[in-house]
């Protein structure tokens, strides 16, 4: 599994939940959302890619973070959103969220942390300028080969 493709399968997992995709469609982005994305959403994003190693080189074993944002205009809109997800992400700890081009099944997934936050964009106090949107950010783990 590449980095990308743990991205992916996340993504996929989320598009596929019932709960998830009442609360936001199909809005579920790779990387960004546009500025005039319809809210609530979820963006994805990779962090960072560590490769596992020992004494003798790397072990094959990748750790990557995935951040999952659940953008929204309340923050119990966000506090919700972030709730379906970390369901559909703790569900997927002892399974697989997808498998690599070389048919290794992903070790493990796990939320590490939830984080909530607030983002006001400039002009925002301005007629017609952009609203504020809460942000509850899932941080997720994914061990799988490299």
């Amino acid at each position: 599994m590449t980095t990308t493709s743990a991205t992916s399968s996340i993504v996929s997992a989320l598009k596929a939940d019932a709960t998830t995709a009442a609360l936001v469609g199909t809005r579920v982005y790779k990387d960004r959302a546009y500025v005039k994305a319809k809210l609530p959403n979820i963006v994805t994003h990779k962090i960072t890619d560590v490769h596992s190693r020992h004494s003798t080189g790397v072990t094959g074993l990748v750790r990557t973070r995935v951040q999952v944002n659940c953008n929204a205009v309340s923050r119990s809109g966000a506090k919700s959103l972030s709730d379906a997800v970390y369901d559909v992400l703790k569900a997927k700890t002892a399974e697989s969220i997808g498998t690599s081009p070389n048919n290794m099944f992903v070790g493990s997934t796990g939320v590490d942390e939830i984080r909530d936050d607030f983002i006001q964009p400039e002009q925002s106090d301005k007629p017609g300028g952009q609203r504020g949107i809460f942000v509850n950010q899932v941080d997720v783990i994914v061990w799988h080969g490299d």
